[in-house]
């Protein structure tokens, strides 16, 4: 029961912190017809400028979602090794109850 108490409440408190981040990337407006290959080609130029824009923001957040995992197993690390002290402390207890 412990556990699980602990394991919920790190789950919430670690990624509760922050909100979820958005991308600052300009789309492209919209262009149903192009005049020529001129304005294509610019067109098509600033897509690939939000393509890339895109791209990195996805790498990033990867990038930061892998270091966070790593975080939040450090802090469930650290959660396990204290409920197996107090699990420990308990049994003692129980021993010397029994003794």
């Amino acid at each position: 029961m412990l556990r699980l108490l602990l394991s919920g409440i790190l789950s919430v408190s670690v990624f509760a912190q922050t909100e979820i981040p958005s991308h600052n990337c300009k789309k492209p407006d919209e262009i149903h017809k192009f005049s020529d290959q001129t304005e294509y080609d610019n067109y098509m130029g600033k897509a690939d400028e939000y393509k890339q824009c895109i791209s990195d923001f996805v790498e990033t957040q990867k990038k930061l979602f892998e270091n966070n995992k790593i975080q939040a197993n450090k802090y469930k690390e650290a959660a396990q090794k204290a409920i197996e002290e107090y699990n420990s402390f308990l049994d003692s207890v129980k021993k010397n109850k029994e003794n």
